[in-house]
């Protein structure tokens, strides 16, 4: 049975339940929340060896083919562009449907602290190197990091090093098997996130105020999904069945829509990348590791479609051109700082820009807090798809051998 009916089975079920306990929504909502906790953790636990032995391994492959920077160039270029033009797809949207106003929540309430850019920045180059391995597991940057540098450095001396290559492909392969097993794991986990989202939609008290909200995040992930994707893939070259490779990343997407969280989709995604679209290793390793760490259009244009509703709702006119381009140009630039959040982006970007922009708005994310986990899920959709497939564009534009795998073999 393929990994994406699997999991799809596992939602159906979780709804099921949402709505056998939808008259006790809030404390059903309390009961699930620690179950999904430790399977977010169980669904990211061999992300991080996974990225950090596959991008050594791929980083040193790369060099000896002299394709390091080739690959490098084509994978910011492409991430650069897709969370660039997913920013402006999310006002244009927004703009074109003209959402109502949501009333204004004057109470303050705590959002999560994100970490400064200086304590990121210590955090990557900590005193001990070793240190790394102990990090929370909610900021990539140093493992990777370290990876690229130990990949680089495999090549001084082939003699010296080549009992450290084989060691660490080892490991690669290994972890990589792990993961397959943690994988088939997950799909009885979706019945839980998907009942935790059931819970969480319907214990809003007010849930209809965001309905035009939902459905223009609905339409733009359609539009960007099924119709953008696919064209882009069509018109650089892949005109064969573009949507079989929109099919081949459906796993990780439901994966991506029900946990809200982009490592443990991104771990996901991983298995479907090198068995369904046929990415080879070292290209997979480079383009995933990197929109792991910088690289959320699904969370720059989710956050773009509710700052603009939500600068609707502070202002009796809305906002004006000026205003719509800067609130792009911040979310934009913003979106590039949140490897330190797989499970939070668009609230924390939201809180960080509505700061940034000030005229009254500081406070203006705090609208959007009962409805975070369906924001998170739209984000995390599209970050994931976009991750796929930006994957297989690097490597058609970097030449790479292609493994073209028949639908009938997909996991």
């Amino acid at each position: 049975m393929k990994i994406w009916v699997k999991y799809l089975i596992g939602l159906i079920l979780g709804l099921v339940t949402g709505f056998i306990f939808s008259n006790n929504s809030a404390s059903a909502l309390q009961v699930v929340k620690p179950f999904v906790d430790v399977f977010i953790n169980i669904g990211r636990y061999s992300f991080y060896p996974l990225v950090f032995f596959s991008l050594t391994i791929g980083v040193h492959e790369l060099l000896l083919n002299k394709r390091f920077f080739q690959v490098h160039k084509n994978a910011i270029i492409v991430m650069v562009a897709t969370v660039f033009f997913s920013t402006i797809l999310g006002a244009l949207i927004t703009l074109v449907f003209s959402p109502e106003r949501i009333p204004v929540i004057l109470e303050r309430k705590s959002i999560e602290a994100f970490p400064s850019f200086y304590s990121q920045l210590l955090e990557i180059f900590p005193k001990n190197l070793f240190s790394i391995f102990s990090d929370s597991g909610n900021f990539i940057i140093p493992t990777v990091f370290l990876a690229l540098l130990l990949g680089i450095n495999l090549g001084f001396d082939k003699t010296i090093t080549k009992p450290v290559v084989t060691l660490f492909d080892s490991f690669n392969r290994i972890i990589y098997n792990l993961n397959s097993l943690i994988m088939e794991v997950m799909a009885p986990v979706m019945g839980f996130f998907s009942a935790y989202l059931f819970f969480s939609i319907s214990s809003v008290s007010q849930i209809a105020l965001y309905r035009q909200l939902f459905l223009i995040l609905f339409v733009a992930s359609v539009l960007v999904i099924f119709l953008i994707f696919p064209a882009v893939l069509y018109l650089i070259g892949f005109k064969e069945k573009p949507y079989k490779y929109l099919y081949g990343i459906l796993g990780a997407g439901i994966a991506g829509f029900l946990s809200g969280d982009n490592y443990l989709a991104n771990n996901v995604l991983i298995h479907h990348c090198h068995k369904n679209l046929g990415i080879p290793r070292p290209t997979g390793a480079v383009s995933i590791s990197l929109f792991s760490m910088f690289g959320r259009p699904g969370t720059a244009m989710v956050s773009a479609i509710c700052f603009i509703v939500m600068l609707k709702s502070y202002t009796s006119s809305g906002a004006g051109v000026s205003q719509i381009l800067y609130m792009s140009f911040l979310i934009f630039i913003t979106s590039f700082t949140f490897s330190a959040a797989p499970g939070g982006g668009v609230i924390m970007l939201l809180t960080i820009v509505c700061s940034m922009y000030g005229n009254g708005v500081e406070d203006g994310y705090l609208m959007f807090r009962p409805i975070i986990p369906i924001l998170l899920g739209f984000a995390v959709l599209i970050d994931v798809i976009a991750t796929g497939l930006c994957s297989l564009i690097v490597s058609y534009r970097s030449k790479d051998i292609i493994n073209d795998v028949y639908i009938r073999d997909f996991i």
